[in-house]
């Protein structure tokens, strides 16, 4: 994939050693060594025009446009943090250049960093340098800053300066739909229509901005308009077919899916796109169970090692859970094909659902050597090794998750979770705590936050940070019996124990009754209320369900109160 390519290139920058003779320069032979630097980037050779760039811009350190080329080299290797970091460079250099400033805002763009696009974007139109591009991608940041007042402004702008266009009509009919203002969405795609009479995508977009209102009577009057004027528009039929599916119209979105299966004009490769589209959108059990299968085993018939087809294949028994035939399926794809990175994910997340965990730590190590800064991959080798008690191999594969951070923030909060619990769980409680106190800024994950609560709490340490984050969860889950579990116990830790007892009863009668843990607790704070009676009556009955807890055997006649 991209990122390991850029990885690859990374490696080679980093060990390459340019012989000396093949570079030689002072102040007066910066102009030649940029050229030659520019020759090796047209021709591809990134490693030796980022080591050329590199050194003109430490003879000459005020030299902008070095570190602006880097910066786009590399971006084209897909490392928008490096890329990012020299753009930052050249901008401090020459401060007031609209090509630096202009390609540092599209960098903070893919980073994420709105905020810092926003005011780069606000130099961009203090120096009045902006242009009708930068207007519309100013816009965009200013609706990720939920500033939609001023992002509607500038669009409306354009389109005043410059007519109506689709890329600001489409933005503002986004936005509208988004807020359900749906009246003004619909204009957007009717003002679109006026002037572009003849591009039928507008009135497909019509169709579905009145489907989702559930106006039946206007969408199907579009969508047959397009279809009267083009009988084979793939887009519309399978828009068409997708609502009836989600009108419960289960006949005629059959009969509208078979005019594309079907079809001996339409390619198969289109047919196929559509097949994975009616798989993904049915709910229907006639449709599921009965109409699906019949087609893909129709197209398998013609072509069995289509390996599209057995990704389709996959995504029907994901529909219906049937992982296990799933990954059969996905196995016949990396026989055959040669990049097998996304199947293999799927074969290690299919065997998480099942928890066959030991099947993912047969296969982990061959395939973290082919795809090593895969973080999926290594996330689900982590968590295997951690639910097998591997806990210092799951460290190793968690590690390389965590340093192979993604845009995918819940897979990249998944690695600091499981890092902090196997740290915790290997007694590194320093370790631990760190990742929980990152876990907990980075992301409101309530369970991460009960347990980091709840740690703190067993061993004593910061027992009002613990209070405190446990209430945040009480807060928002004022229900959850492991939630009400935790607090109570910190409040026995901190020797509240006639308040512990009442928040401990209501997690035992909403939902403790078959949790050794919870009435293990539950006995040991009515202990310490001076219901010893009924304290051993609650361990007794969490020895049903901790038969060999030798500790609370023990308690059974030695119980102090902390």
């Amino acid at each position: 994939m991209k990122k390991g390519i850029f990885l690859f290139i990374s490696i080679l920058l980093t060990n390459f050693g340019l012989s000396q003779n093949l570079f030689k320069t002072d102040k007066n032979d910066l102009t030649y060594a940029f050229v030659e630097a520019l020759k090796n980037k047209e021709f591809g050779d990134f490693r030796q025009a980022i080591y050329i760039l590199k050194k003109c811009a430490k003879i000459d350190t005020t030299c902008g446009a070095c570190f602006f080329e880097i910066a786009k080299i590399y971006e084209k290797a897909d490392d928008k943090l490096n890329a990012l970091k020299y753009a930052i460079k050249a901008v401090e250099i020459d401060t007031i250049n609209y090509w630096y400033l202009r390609f540092l805002a599209q960098l903070q763009i893919k980073n994420e960093l709105y905020y810092e696009a926003e005011c780069t974007y606000k130099k961009l139109v203090e120096y009045g340098s902006i242009k009708n591009d930068d207007w519309y991608n100013y816009s965009l940041v200013l609706f990720k800053s939920k500033k939609n007042g001023e992002a509607l402004n500038i669009l409306n702008k354009i389109e005043y300066q410059n007519g109506v266009s689709e890329v600001v009509s489409i933005e503002k009919y986004k936005y509208y739909l988004n807020i359900k203002k749906y009246k003004i969405a619909e204009n957007e795609i009717l003002k679109l229509i006026k002037y572009f009479p003849d591009n039928y995508n507008y009135y497909g977009i019509l169709a579905e901005t009145y489907a989702i209102e559930n106006k039946r009577k206007e969408a199907l009057k579009y969508y047959f308009f397009i279809l009267n004027n083009d009988s084979f528009n793939i887009k519309a039929l399978t828009s068409l077919a997708r609502f009836y599916l989600n009108t419960n119209d289960t006949d005629n979105a059959r009969i509208t899916y078979n005019k594309v299966f079907l079809d001996t004009k339409i390619e198969r490769t289109i047919k196929l796109q559509s097949l994975k589209d009616c798989i993904i959108n049915s709910y229907d059990q006639f449709m599921i169970y009965r109409y699906l299968p019949g087609i893909i085993k129709y197209y398998y018939s013609i072509d069995s090692t289509n390996y599209f087809l057995l990704e389709i294949y996959c995504d029907y028994y994901e529909k219906i859970k049937n992982y296990k035939d799933a990954i059969k399926t996905c196995f016949s794809i990396v026989r055959t094909k040669d990049n097998n990175q996304i199947y293999w994910q799927r074969i290690f997340y299919y065997y998480d659902i099942l928890q066959e965990y030991s099947k993912i730590c047969y296969y982990a190590d061959s395939i973290i050597k082919i795809y090593p800064e895969n973080q999926f991959i290594n996330l689900i080798a982590g968590i295997a090794n951690y639910q097998m008690n591997n806990k210092i191999k799951a460290l190793d594969y968690l590690k390389r998750g965590y340093n192979n951070m993604s845009n995918n923030n819940f897979i990249n909060n998944q690695c600091i979770l499981y890092l902090a619990e196997t740290y915790y769980k290997l007694g590194k409680r320093d370790s631990a705590y760190f990742y929980f106190d990152l876990g907990i800024r980075n992301m409101n994950n309530l369970i991460m936050m009960n347990n980091y609560a709840y740690y703190l709490s067993e061993n004593s340490d910061s027992l009002e940070k613990a209070k405190h984050l446990s209430l945040i969860t009480l807060k928002s889950e004022p229900e959850n019996c492991t939630f009400l579990d935790t607090y109570a116990w910190i409040l026995y830790k901190c020797k509240s124990y006639k308040l512990a007892l009442k928040f401990i009863k209501s997690a035992y009668l909403k939902c403790g009754r078959n949790n050794g843990d919870i009435i293990e607790h539950y006995g040991d704070i009515l202990y310490c209320n001076n219901k010893k009676d009924k304290a051993i009556k609650y361990w007794r009955k969490a020895l049903e369900f901790k038969e060999d807890n030798d500790k609370l055997k023990f308690k059974l006649s030695n119980f102090k109160c902390e």
